[in-house]
C-alpha cells in the first residue's frame, strides 16, 4: 500500500502547493470580506444595533480564537508527551496557531468598543455605570478598561511567543534535521502548557463570562477549553482532508490511521464538554445561589429554554451517537461531517453563552438595579426571551467574516512551508502508524 509512503516532494520545498495554496487565501479573503460586510450591516439594521453587532463580534472572534488556541495546545501537548503519531498533522496545527498575530489586530475593535461607545458590549466598560452597580463597583479593581488590556497584552505575548518558536524551530529542523531541537521543544513544552492553560482560563472569564458581570464560575475556562480543543480537531480533520485532495500534501502523509486518530480526540472532547458542562450546571443548580442562577435563568426561559435544551442534542447527544462506531471515524465522508457538525455546534454554544448576556445587558437598561434586584433584572430579561428568539443574522456572517480572514492568513503563511515535517526524527513513526 503507499498509503504509507512520504511524499515525492523536496524536502522543505513549497513550489508545488503554493498555487494551491493562493487559491484557498483569495477564497478566504473574498469570504472575509463578505462576511465581515454583510454582518455589520445587518447587525446595525437589529435591534440594539451597534452593542448588539459586538455581541455577534465576539462570538466570532471567541469562534476563531478557540481553534487557534486549540491547535497550540495540540503542538504543545504532542511535544509534552513525546508523540509520534502526530507528527504529520502537527504542522497544520502550527501553521492555524500561527495565525495569532492576525487575531490580536482582530482584537482592536473589542478595545475600541470599550473606549468609544456609551454601550459597550461589556457593560462594566463604562466606569460611571460600573459605579453605579454595588457588586459590579466590588469587582472594579479587576473588571476595568486598563487592567483588562494589560493582561490581554500578556496573553498575546504568550500566545504569539509560543506558536512562534514551536513553528519557527520546526522549521529550522526541517532545514538541519537536527534531533536536539525536538528536545528543545519538549523542554519548553512543560512551561508552555502552564502558561497556556492560565491565559485560556483568564482570557475565557474576560472576553466570555465578564459579559455578565453579575455571574461567575471557575469552571468556565475548562469549559472554553474543552470547546478550543473539539474545535481544532475538527478544523485539522477538514482542511487536512482538503489539502490532502487538492494535492498540497502526499497521499501517504495524512492517512485514515491519523484521521481515526484525530476523530477519537474529537469524540473525547465532545464528551468532556458534556462533562463540564453538566458540572458546571449541576454545582450551581444544586447550590441555588442567586449570584449564579440568574445567569441559568435567562436561558432557561421562552425561546432560548428551548434553544438549550436543542444544544444538549445538538452538542452532545447525536454526535456521541455518530461519532461512536469506528467505522465513521474512518470513513471517508463521515468523519468530515461530522467535523462539520461540531463547528456548528461550537458555533451555537458561543450564542448560547454571549447573546443572552448581551440582551439581557443591552443599553444597560436595568441600570437602576442595585444588587439587591439583580433578580428582578434576570427575571425581566427572561420575560423578554418568551416574545422572540434573539438570533441576527449577523451572528451568523460575522464568524464566517473572521474566520474567512483567519484561513486567508493561514494560507499565505502555508503556502512558503512544507505542510508537513520533512526531518522529524519521529517522522517514519507517524508514516507507519497503525490502529489496532
Amino acid at each position: 500500500m503507499n498509503e504509507h509512503h512520504s511524499s515525492t516532494a523536496p524536502l522543505g520545498s513549497s513550489g508545488g502547493h503554493a498555487p494551491i495554496l493562493d487559491r484557498l487565501a483569495q477564497r478566504g479573503l473574498l469570504l472575509g470580506g463578505a462576511g465581515l460586510i454583510g454582518g455589520l450591516g445587518l447587525g446595525l439594521l437589529s435591534e440594539g444595533g451597534f452593542q448588539r453587532f459586538m455581541g455577534s463580534y465576539v462570538i466570532a472572534y471567541a469562534f476563531v480564537l478557540a481553534i487557534a488556541l486549540g491547535a497550540l495546545g495540540f503542538v504543545i501537548i504532542q511535544h509534552l508527551t513525546r508523540a509520534g503519531w502526530s507528527v504529520t498533522n502537527r504542522r497544520i496545527a502550527e501553521l492555524i496557531a500561527s495565525t495569532m498575530p492576525l487575531l490580536a489586530l482582530l482584537f482592536l475593535p473589542i478595545v475600541l468598543n470599550h473606549f468609544v461607545s456609551a454601550h459597550p458590549v461589556h457593560p462594566w466598560a463604562n466606569s460611571e455605570f460600573a459605579h453605579s452597580d454595588p457588586l459590579i463597583a466590588k469587582k472594579a479593581s479587576y473588571l476595568n478598561t486598563g487592567f483588562f488590556l494589560v493582561r490581554w497584552a500578556i496573553y498575546f505575548a504568550v500566545w504569539v511567543g509560543l506558536s512562534r518558536f514551536f513553528l519557527g524551530t520546526s522549521l529550522k529542523q526541517d532545514e538541519s534535521g537536527d534531533p536536539r531541537l525536538t528536545i528543545k521543544m519538549e523542554k519548553m513544552a512543560a512551561p508552555s502548557v502552564l502558561l497556556f492553560g492560565l491565559s485560556l482560563s483568564f482570557a475565557a472569564f474576560d472576553l466570555l463570562m465578564s459579559l455578565d458581570p453579575h455571574w461567575f464560575s471557575t469552571i468556565f475556562g475548562v469549559y472554553y477549553f474543552a470547546g478550543c480543543m473539539m474545535s481544532f480537531f475538527a478544523t485539522c480533520i477538514l482542511l487536512g482532508k482538503w489539502l490532502q485532495k487538492s494535492g498540497a500534501i502526499g497521499a501517504g502523509e495524512i492517512t485514515t490511521e491519523h484521521r481515526h486518530d484525530l476523530g477519537k480526540f474529537m469524540f473525547g472532547f465532545v464528551v468532556f464538554w458534556s462533562y463540564i458542562a453538566f458540572s458546571q450546571f449541576m454545582l450551581i443548580w444544586y447550590a441555588n445561589n442567586p449570584e449564579e442562577t440568574g445567569w441559568y435563568d435567562v436561558r432557561q426561559n421562552g425561546a432560548m429554554g428551548y434553544f438549550s435544551i436543542a444544544l444538549i442534542f445538538i452538542h452532545f447527544v447525536i454526535p456521541f451517537l455518530g461519532l461512536l462506531s469506528r467505522h465513521v471515524k474512518r470513513h471517508p465522508v463521515g468523519l468530515p461531517f461530522w467535523a462539520c457538525w461540531l463547528l456548528f455546534a461550537q458555533w451555537l454554544d458561543l450564542f448560547f453563552i454571549v447573546v443572552p448576556s448581551v440582551q439581557q445587558w443591552m443599553n444597560h437598561g436595568h441600570a437602576d438595579h442595585g444588587h439587591g434586584d439583580a433578580a428582578h433584572a434576570a427575571s425581566h430579561a427572561a420575560d423578554h426571551a418568551h416574545e422572540v428568539f434573539p438570533f441576527a443574522l449577523s451572528d451568523l456572517l460575522t464568524p464566517i467574516g473572521l474566520a474567512g480572514l483567519a484561513l486567508f492568513f493561514f494560507a499565505r503563511r502555508a503556502r512558503a512551508v512544507a505542510l508537513t515535517p520533512k526531518l522529524d526524527p519521529r517522522r517514519q513513526e507517524s508514516l507507519s502508524l497503525q490502529n489496532i
